[in-house]
């Protein structure tokens, strides 16, 4: 399977749904909420390899 990146538009047309913030928002919210698990999944790749 290649690479495949949904359009955002036909997600819109078929679901009747948009989304209510931007990508920017919404990256800096997740990389806000998991800003503090940084050490511990680190600890779980290092004791992984």
């Amino acid at each position: 399977m290649q690479h495949r990146v949904p359009k955002i538009d036909n997600t819109i047309e078929e679901l009747g749904w948009k989304p209510g913030i931007g990508m920017e928002a919404a990256l800096r919210r997740i990389f806000e909420a998991y800003r503090g698990k940084v050490v511990e999944a680190r600890t779980l790749v290092d004791s992984a390899n």
